[in-house]
């Protein structure tokens, strides 16, 4: 996880990228020793600011919850945001939230169908969290479902090559 990381934050420098940035982060890897200041040193190196970066966690099992809190009470200190990327609604989401200090949340259209939904986003505004909804319908209203961001799907950069062959077939 920290190999994409950091292809990530050099193809980001490569294409002169210099906002926010959002790294995908499964949470056991917040376990890691020395994970906070291996990423501290990746986002400098970079000639990024720690306040430009956004954890987006992948909720999986850990082993040492102590650990991985200690690392994000560390991270929150050095200014970066912590989302978390909802796949389903249940009540454990809402403890994760309120234990691991989450700033925002993360959405998409299967969640944003289902019927508890509502409840989720209830939550969202009284915690004072940022709702991220990834969406392919663009065009509706974000008043009316209750979310801080709307986003399309991701953009795909293609390099196209104009040069023509020269030479026989």
């Amino acid at each position: 996880n920290l190999n994409l990381i950091e292809n990530l934050i050099t193809i980001l420098y490569d294409n002169n990228i210099f906002s926010n940035i959002t790294l995908p982060v499964l949470l056991n890897i917040l376990e890691k020793e020395m994970f906070v200041e291996t990423l501290e040193q990746l986002i400098i190196g970079n000639g990024f600011l720690m306040e430009q970066v956004i954890l987006s966690i992948k909720i999986t099992n850990i082993t040492y919850e102590e650990k991985v809190i200690k690392n994000l009470l560390m991270l929150s200190n050095l200014g970066v945001k912590l989302s978390l990327e909802l796949t389903n609604l249940n009540q454990e989401n809402y403890a994760f939230v309120q234990k691991y200090n989450i700033d925002r949340l993360e959405i998409n259209d299967e969640l944003m169908n289902n019927e508890q939904v509502s409840e989720l986003l209830y939550f969202a505004k009284v915690n004072n969290l940022e709702v991220i909804y990834k969406t392919s319908n663009v065009e509706q209203d974000m008043n009316t479902l209750n979310v801080s961001h709307m986003t399309g799907n991701p953009v795909d950069i293609k390099i196209i090559n104009n040069t023509k062959k020269r030479g026989r077939k």
